[in-house]
């Protein structure tokens, strides 16, 4: 392999793995996220105080989520983070589906001055894929 495309495959590597090193960023990429493993987030007797908002749809949540969660839809966050106050000081895991209606929820989070913000690893499809269990139906926080 010649020299050049070493010293470029050797830079892409060293990219990779900074990245992977490096604290995940929100959507808008404005403040490191910590990001926790399902092991991590799931609820244990005598834990510190968490809230888990789920921001997918009603129907969504209704098929199941992680137990413990809050339905609070994406599109509906903003007009429902008074719901959360209760919870500002305690850590804040939040998960979608795959993760794209997390990482905007957790930017809401932050401009609404929610200091302890955490992303779910793998969201829920990496909870069902570590075989953990689920709750199913709205739940009392699914609607208003």
């Amino acid at each position: 392999m010649p020299a050049t495309r070493r010293h470029a495959l050797a830079a892409c590597l060293g990219l990779a793995l900074a990245a992977a090193a490096a604290p995940a960023l929100s959507a808008a990429g404005s403040a490191p996220v910590a990001t926790l493993s399902a092991d991590a987030a799931a609820p244990l007797p005598g834990a510190a105080a968490r809230v888990l908002p789920d921001v997918r749809s009603y129907g969504e949540f209704a098929a199941g989520h992680l137990p413990g969660a809050r339905n609070l839809p994406l599109d509906e966050l903003p007009s429902r983070l008074a719901e959360l106050e209760p919870w500002k000081d305690a850590e804040s895991v939040v998960y979608c589906q795959t993760g794209r209606r997390a990482a905007r929820a957790l930017d809401a989070l932050q401009h609404a001055g929610f200091p302890h913000r955490a992303h779910l690893a793998g969201d829920l499809q990496g909870w069902l894929a570590g075989g953990r269990p689920v709750a199913a139906g709205a739940g009392p926080d699914a609607a208003r």
